[in-house]
């Protein structure tokens, strides 16, 4: 495969990410962006889950013209339904993926993975509940560290729209707290997520087209952070041999092509001879993507296949799922650490669950558990030793696939739940002995 002549597809690609504290609507709204496609609202989210859409507008380019559907949906037949541009061709603006992330306070680390993966973020909010509640801090400043494009959702049913003293306050308590935790402005969007049509919801498919995208870098190797992963069910014409998966990430450099063989790290990690840690990378066939090929920039889902042969472990680990590892080209994979020295920096506040209050963020201090979240994968460690703003993390658990320069997000346990209480920049670390292998030929 050439990847140098490969070029980004057109029309232009995002991934927003929607959070939120849990039953603020972030599925339904999901519903409404693809055009009433069913997307499991009655399941909470638990895990980093994919959908993807077109952002689409007629030819007048006014933002009351902008609307969504699926990405499977032709629009060559559609018509803008803005009154007097019903004559109007309309095009695609831009490909979305979606990736929806869980609400609860006891899977921020989830959360903090897939903002992680995306280019901005949908703060979903209702005025029947506190907007300062967790996890709304930690997903603010995560976002902002991060420079991420931020828009907050005033989600209201008609009942709480015609309460006009709670919309007020709700709004206030909104504008007020992202003042104490985001340093730019933030625009604020009320509107119905059950209602497709309106105004409010073009308006919101308007920010979206508008959020800021990264270079795209598709001549480098190959590498996709995994979301998530799942076997398929039916198996393989040989399912005793074979194992087929769908794995759903974004690629964030490179060209992913049908027939390629890939690799998984951290893989498989075993106890070595001198009782150290080795990783043993997944081979993958890549055997079919939602797309011609997936592209840097796009969050996509695509199916591979791989053996099992004699290999009950392999089998268990992929059946397991394969959320956090890194995939791409065999042998071009970052290093896998065991452990990481990391320049960080902590935020000066966080909102603590517990006392609902915003509180200082203490001093992290040598022999503390901490969760690193690096790209999609949380890994537990221990500081080994620390200065102001450098320290080593060891006993990765598990160990991590990760770059240097790599921004990461760190947290500390807080009663039952890990709190986000800075970031940092991976400097270095120890690596451990990496096993390479291949898919064997037919």
């Amino acid at each position: 495969m050439d990847i140098g002549t490969q070029t980004s597809p057109t029309p232009r690609i995002c991934i927003a990410g929607l959070v939120g504290q849990s039953a603020t609507g972030k599925s339904t709204l999901l519903e409404t962006l693809l055009g009433n496609e069913p997307y499991g609202r009655m399941e909470p989210t638990l895990r980093l889950k994919c959908a993807y859409a077109k952002i689409y507008n007629c030819s007048s380019s006014h933002a009351e013209c902008y609307r969504s559907c699926s990405r499977i949906v032709d629009i060559a037949e559609h018509q803008c339904d803005t009154p007097g541009h019903e004559l109007n061709p309309v095009s695609v603006q831009k490909h979305v993926s979606f990736v929806d992330c869980p609400g609860n306070m006891l899977y921020v680390s989830t959360m903090l993975a897939g903002i992680m993966m995306t280019d901005g973020v949908l703060v979903l909010s209702k005025p029947s509940v506190d907007f300062y509640l967790a996890p709304t801090c930690a997903v603010l400043a995560a976002a902002s560290i991060m420079g991420k494009s931020i828009v907050v959702l005033q989600n209201c049913t008609e009942e709480e729209s015609a309460n006009k003293t709670k919309i007020k306050e709700s709004l206030r308590q909104i504008q007020q707290f992202t003042r104490l935790i985001v340093s730019i402005e933030v625009p604020i969007v009320r509107l119905s997520v059950r209602d497709k049509t309106s105004s409010k919801i073009a308006e919101l498919c308007s920010r979206i087209n508008n959020m800021s995208t990264p270079e795209q870098d598709v001549t480098s190797p190959a590498l996709m952070i995994i979301a998530n992963s799942t076997c398929d069910p039916e198996g393989s014409e040989n399912s005793d041999e074979t194992l087929l998966v769908t794995i759903h990430g974004r690629v964030m450099q490179g060209v992913i092509s049908p027939n390629q063989e890939t690799e998984v790290r951290p893989g498989i990690v075993k106890v070595g001879e001198d009782g150290k840690a080795v990783s043993c990378p997944i081979i993958l066939k890549v055997v079919a993507i939602m797309e011609d090929a997936a592209v840097s920039g796009q969050v996509v889902a695509l199916r591979a296949a791989a053996n099992i042969r004699n290999d009950d472990q392999l089998k268990s680990v992929i059946k397991g799922g394969l959320g956090g590892h890194v995939l791409g080209q065999v042998g071009s994979l970052p290093a896998v650490y065991s452990a990481l020295k990391v320049k960080f920096s902590l935020v000066r506040k966080m909102f603590n669950p517990y006392s609902e209050e915003l509180e200082k963020v203490e001093a992290i201090e040598k022999d503390q558990d901490l969760l690193l979240t690096i790209g999609a994968m949380s890994t537990h460690g221990k500081v080994h030793s620390i200065t102001e703003d450098m320290m080593v993390v060891s006993a990765l658990t598990p160990p991590s696939c990760a770059r240097k320069e790599e921004r990461i997000f760190i947290s500390r346990k807080q009663e039952l739940a890990w709190n986000l209480i800075g970031h940092g920049e991976i400097i270095g670390g120890k690596s451990v002995a990496v096993v390479e292998r291949s898919f064997p030929a037919d």
